[in-house]
């Protein structure tokens, strides 16, 4: 009946617009979709923070250099692997294992290639459970 009266008086455009809105908002932001739950006869939303935050990196049994071209990623986008190298003054090898590793547990994702100069990586975005 309440969503009947905000409907009759226009507060709200439609049923079920706004949920559409929130996902679009959480993606267009870069946090996870907010979870949704059906509780005792109500309803709840559940907006979390960015998943990619210190206290939740530092779980991870990830290096100082890992944590810190996260937080680099975070702020620019992405990162290349010559960059990662190039700040953090290490190896090709080196850059290459722990970039690797960021992927394989489901932090990056590679972009823009598979192979060679045009590869970047990016952070990949995942609903926490």
């Amino acid at each position: 009946m309440i969503a009947q009266t905000f409907y009759d008086i226009g507060l709200i455009e439609r049923y079920g617009s706004g949920i559409h809105r929130m996902i679009d908002a959480c993606k267009k932001m870069q946090i996870p979709e907010p979870e949704f739950q059906e509780k005792f006869g109500g309803f709840t939303i559940t907006f979390r923070k960015d998943i990619f935050n210190q206290d939740y990196l530092s779980t991870l049994e990830l290096n100082e250099r890992q944590i810190q071209a996260v937080s680099q990623i975070k702020s620019k986008g992405s990162i290349t692997n010559q960059e990662y190298r190039e700040f953090f003054n290490i190896s090709d090898r080196l850059a290459r294992f722990d970039l690797k590793a960021l992927c394989d547990i489901g932090i990056l994702e590679k972009s823009g290639g598979e192979k060679g100069r045009g590869i970047k990586y990016v952070l990949k975005r995942k609903k926490r459970k």
